[in-house]
């Protein structure tokens, strides 16, 4: 049996909160329309999950911030969700659940922000979400299980309050 995730864009959103120069507090949030699909040996193959809902909360330390390029690394907790259609051919065929649940994940990464102006700066980064994969059901009794690495570059805009 194999499955794969389809590679696609996705929009994330976040906030941080400065709690000193260098220490920051970080909540976001992003949605993935991604497609899993899995084949089973010999047989076509089977649709599943369109939509990955991820949670996380993570602790930011900035090396330097006295420069107009600010280097960071990051590392955090959240949840993530693997969701689709009740009616996609993986689901009827009873080897994924249509929702597999909130799950746990955890993230880890670093990256730059480009200070153009006092309120707005280019943002550079590189993050590896670490999760449970979905679950597969093979009808032999046994379930394949697994952990997914999510090795996500960015690229945005930070609009600064202060």
């Amino acid at each position: 049996m194999n499955g794969a995730f389809s590679k696609t864009a996705r929009p994330i959103t976040g906030a941080r909160l400065r709690f000193t120069r260098h220490d920051v507090l970080e909540a976001s949030y992003s949605y993935s329309p991604n497609h899993f699909s899995l084949q089973v040996a010999g047989q076509s193959v089977y649709s599943a999950y369109n939509r990955v809902d991820l949670i996380s909360f993570n602790y930011v330390r900035y090396l330097w911030v006295k420069t107009s390029l600010q280097p960071f690394v990051t590392g955090g907790l959240g949840v993530n969700r693997f969701s689709g259609p009740s009616d996609a051919s993986a689901v009827v065929s009873g080897y994924v659940n249509a929702d597999n649940g909130w799950q746990f994940a955890w993230n880890f990464g670093g990256g730059a922000d480009l200070v153009l102006q006092r309120h707005f700066a280019l943002r550079l980064e590189l993050r590896d979400y670490i999760t449970g994969q979905p679950t597969v059901i093979t009808g032999t009794g046994h379930n394949i299980t697994g952990t997914s690495h999510n090795v996500v570059p960015s690229a945005g805009i930070v609009f600064r309050f202060k």
